[in-house]
């Protein structure tokens, strides 16, 4: 069963939620890999993202990303390469 599930509501309406959900490419940068590899965790539903409407934009809960971050290890091997 894969995590990502599709909302259908546009950015604005994300944003009056509440909470500032992270993008694709914001992700990629904090982690410092390429966009295609967050794509694919997200895919795979390692990172559990959804889907806006039109199939191609995906953001991410930042409590999902922080999980995220604890669970695979991604913070320790970081810390270790500085």
């Amino acid at each position: 069963m894969k995590a990502t599930s599709r909302i259908f509501l546009d950015e604005r309406q994300h944003e009056a939620l509440g909470v500032q959900w992270l993008r694709t490419t914001e992700v990629a940068r904090l982690l410092g890999v390429s966009i295609g590899y967050v794509r694919g965790i997200c895919k795979s539903g390692l990172l559990p993202s959804v889907q806006l409407p039109g199939g191609k934009h995906r953001r991410i809960h930042p409590e999902a990303f922080a999980k995220f971050l604890d669970q695979s290890g991604f913070n320790a091997a970081r810390k270790k390469h500085k």
